[in-house]
């Protein structure tokens, strides 16, 4: 595809205008490899702030509910309260995952927002979304089968429906989990954040295998707390990536709002400059007028 004229392609790493460099070469001031499309670079200031923070927003709540979902999976052996009120708390953390998930997955006509998922038809945000939406259809069942008496559940044969519907939506939700994984990623990979980006990788390899597992160890108390562990470990880089994500995403804003006054200066000083230069040549025509 040839590259359009004035196409915006500068280094991710120095941000030196690459459009006179060939594609796949070094950058000609720091020697990092060229970016490989015309869009990738785009800067994130260039949506809008109230979107911005929209994201920062969501990825603070997003992390609250993870460490929640955490603190309630490791309460469940000793709680006390019921198992009915147990689960309707989960209920409460699973509809918060998905408002997260929701608002952490907008659509953007930007080609960069676009290639990195955020597309209104971008395969991995309407999975995202689905996903999050099979651990309410998990926490459901589970709250289904608490809430039903034991006798009808033996007499109308439901465990089995019961156990097949919440690994179901186990499933789902770990595919959502996934697919959120990625595009958060990228996301951080947009704003040059490293560190959630290794977090994010972290819980994508993490945190679908040590599921399963602790799910096959349930059973075994010595070894389900071993593996509860690293569970907990995975699950955990997911909200400290969201924390640094939402670090950088503070930063952008910052960043955009002081490049924005900034260019708002130089638009009024080159204003102000121009209407000097244009009364200077009416008194100049003035003054010759006069001589005339």
């Amino acid at each position: 595809m040839n590259e359009p004229a004035g196409a915006n392609r500068r280094c991710p790493q120095c941000g030196y205008d690459l459009r006179a460099t060939p594609r796949g070469g070094r950058c000609p001031e720091c020697g990092h490899t060229a970016v490989a499309t015309v869009y990738d670079d785009t800067p994130l200031i260039e949506l809008p702030m109230v979107v911005v923070r929209r994201f920062r927003g969501a990825s603070l709540f997003a992390a609250v509910v993870i460490v929640l979902i955490v603190l309630l999976m490791g309460l469940r052996s000793s709680w006390t309260h019921g198992r009915q009120t147990w689960w309707g708390l989960q209920m409460v953390v699973a509809i918060g995952w998905v408002v997260a998930t929701f608002r952490l997955t907008p659509a953007f006509d930007l080609p960069a927002a676009v290639g990195r998922g955020f597309g209104r038809r971008g395969r991995l945000r309407v999975i995202a979304r689905i996903g999050a939406l099979g651990w309410v259809a998990a926490t459901a069942v589970g709250l289904v089968g608490v809430t039903l008496p034991r006798a009808i559940v033996t007499k109308a044969k439901l465990a089995p429906w019961l156990m097949g519907g919440r690994i179901a939506g186990i499933a789902v939700g770990l595919i959502g989990v996934f697919a959120l994984g990625i595009i958060l990623m990228r996301l951080a990979e947009w704003v040059r954040d490293k560190q959630a980006e290794l977090g994010f990788q972290i819980a994508l390899w993490g945190v679908p295998p040590s599921v399963i597992l602790l799910l096959m160890v349930g059973r075994m108390p010595i070894i389900a707390l071993v593996v509860f562990g690293l569970v907990s470990m995975a699950v955990l880089s997911f909200p400290i990536a969201l924390l640094s994500l939402s670090k950088s995403l503070a930063w952008s804003v910052r960043h955009a709002e002081e490049f924005r006054a900034r260019r708002a200066r130089q638009l009024a000083r080159r204003e102000s400059y121009q209407e000097e230069v244009a009364a200077a040549v009416a008194r100049m025509d003035a003054s010759r007028g006069d001589g005339a």
